[in-house]
């Protein structure tokens, strides 16, 4: 006990809020030759009294050398519990005052330690596991995992499964022939193992969906992510490559994505997003009648389709949130600050996603998997086995859809201009052309005040290009309508050349042609009158 006084100083009350413990041990006039060395020797000290003590903040000179680093105990500051979170959680600080100053005297070239307060408010750790800074590891450790990785040494073998990438034969030719869309998830309760369940799905021409990959994974990390993405991009080859990507906010996936298909654009689902939006405000907005307003101008604010309505729905959002501050500082801070350019139309529309703004069809997929399955502890048997079936049934609609847009013809399909498309595209683009056509005529429309977000959104003719059609009583031509909407059959999709995808040119060009078209038959026509008057006479 005497040896134990050496170091702490013991005050113990009634109240375990009084308690406080003295470490003296902290008290040297040692100079140390540089601030590693000062650093190295604290946190042994501190680790030898059952304490860990970590860097509060540092100040440098403005070549950016440090001159002063104040220290604290680990279980320093207040813990201030997160407002906007329905996790369980909670925090190993208790507001510990402990604290020290290490400075660096350009005299004496030397770092000294100073301390300010060397009490602390909680007894000394029993086992140093619990605390994630005791358990880093130490620069000699770091070089020597570095040098071992770049010898390529492995990490010894565990001998356990630890991720499985899955694709049904069937899966791989559907996703060859339309890798235009990505939607992934991550979903549990599918398998014995416990493993999160990662899925990926794909969209036919048809407005179908199908699964691509299924993949068991030991950890929801960048790293397990990039895996199961490289593995998908492993089995493209020479085909075309996804163009978008829809997952919720999961930031590790969303680097993996970017690590490895970076040309596709990437969106995040509104619908999670608009989930978690009432899921956190809803407790905040207190009457229903406003929660009924935030609910229309949030949704109104999201399908913002330029810049300016953007800026104006955004001014309505915030004069109605003027009573709720919070609910305005948690969707600016956690959403629209940072992600905004992934989720509201003015954004995602000059991109390619053909209608896609939501996860749900991958979720619709967990559902029916896990409908499959019938339970939640299957094991990889039984797991194959329902995926086939899965797969079969999938394969049966996707044909079944392709052959009617082959061979069915919709009376509301029956224009003039859709003469070349007909047969051709999916029936699905033609119903989508109609609902442009509607709107056309509904709006009057034009260059000017088109917008021409069905031609950069969905790659199909908008509405100031139907109107050139229209008016000249053209067919619309098959190559204006994108790929994805032409993909009748199951074969590999090839990459097509990037084109501007801008149709402000298509349009002035089709406008001199047909001007030019014009005038030509004009003459003709003036020819024949006078060829008929001649005969006449």
């Amino acid at each position: 006990m005497d040896e134990m006084f050496k170091f702490f100083g013991i005050n113990l009350s009634a109240r375990d809020k009084d308690f406080s413990i003295k470490t003296l041990a902290f008290s040297t006039d040692q100079k140390f030759k540089s601030r590693e060395e000062l650093l190295e020797w604290t946190q042994n000290t501190a680790r030898s009294l059952g304490y860990v003590i970590v860097t509060r903040r540092s100040k440098a000179y403005g070549n950016g050398y440090v001159h002063t680093v104040i220290l604290l105990c680990d279980r320093g500051r207040e813990y201030k519990p997160k407002e906007y979170t329905s996790r369980a959680s909670g925090s190993k600080r208790t507001n510990c005052k402990f604290q020290l100053e290490g400075k660096y005297s350009k005299e004496h070239d030397k770092w000294t330690l100073r301390v300010i307060c060397d009490e602390h408010n909680h007894p000394p750790a029993q086992h140093m596991e619990g605390h994630p800074f005791a358990r880093r590891l130490s620069v000699d450790e770091t070089r020597l995992v570095a040098n071992l990785t770049r010898k390529n040494v492995a990490p010894r073998d565990s001998n356990e499964l630890e991720n499985l990438f899955f694709v049904h034969p069937t899966s791989w030719k559907i996703w060859r022939a339309l890798p235009h869309v990505l939607i992934i998830d991550a979903t549990y309760k599918t398998n014995k193992y416990n493993k999160p369940l990662v899925q990926i799905v794909g969209v036919t021409s048809t407005q179908k969906t199908f699964s691509i990959v299924f993949a068991f994974i030991h950890r929801e990390k960048e790293a397990n992510y990039t895996w199961v993405l490289n593995c998908l991009n492993s089995t493209l080859d020479t085909c075309m490559h996804p163009r978008v990507i829809i997952t919720d906010r999961e930031l590790a996936l969303i680097k993996a994505c970017e690590t490895i298909f970076p040309d596709a654009a990437r969106l995040l689902c509104r619908w999670h997003i608009e989930q978690n939006i009432l899921k956190h405000c809803n407790k905040m907005i207190t009457l229903e009648d406003d929660r009924r307003s935030f609910r229309s101008l949030w949704n109104l604010l999201i399908d913002s389709p330029t810049l300016m309505d953007y800026t104006e729905n955004y001014m309505r959002l915030q004069l109605m949130l003027i009573k709720y501050p919070r609910v305005l500082k948690y969707i600016e801070d956690t959403w629209l600050n940072k992600y905004k350019e992934m989720f509201v139309s003015v954004w995602i529309d000059q991109h390619l996603n053909f209608g896609n703004n939501t996860t749900n069809r991958v979720e619709s997929a967990h559902a029916n998997l896990k409908r499959f399955l019938d339970s939640a502890s299957s094991n990889l048997d039984r797991f194959v086995q329902r995926v086939n079936e899965i797969m079969q049934s999938q394969l049966t609609s996707i044909n079944e859809s392709f052959e009617k847009s082959l061979i069915f013809r919709y009376k509301h399909h029956n224009l003039y201009c859709f003469g070349l498309l007909r047969g051709f595209v999916s029936n699905e683009a033609l119903d989508i052309i109609v609902g442009e056509l509607q709107r056309l005529n509904a709006s009057k429309l034009d260059s000017s005040n088109c917008g021409c977000k069905l031609h950069t959104s969905c790659g199909l003719p908008c509405a100031c290009m139907l109107s050139v059609y229209l008016n000249s009583g053209e067919e619309i031509p098959l190559d204006l309508i994108d790929i994805f909407w032409r993909k009748l059959s199951i074969s590999d999709t090839k990459p097509e050349k990037k084109g501007d995808i801008c149709c402000d040119d298509d349009v002035e060009k089709y406008k001199e042609n047909s001007t030019s078209s014009q005038k030509q038959e004009k003459k003709l026509f003036e020819k024949t009158k006078r060829d008929i008057r001649s005969a006449h006479n």
